[in-house]
């Protein structure tokens, strides 16, 4: 039980930093986009 919850809190800790990863790099992206646009 103990083994498994500390499982959880630690895939939910990546998945959490991964979802972070991901909208940053969502953002990046379309900032670029939007300053090769505008300039």
């Amino acid at each position: 039980m103990n083994k498994n919850h500390t499982l959880r809190e630690n895939f939910i800790k990546s998945y959490s930093i991964f979802s972070f990863c991901c909208f940053y790099f969502h953002c990046k992206i379309i900032f670029q986009s939007m300053i090769l646009k505008f300039a």
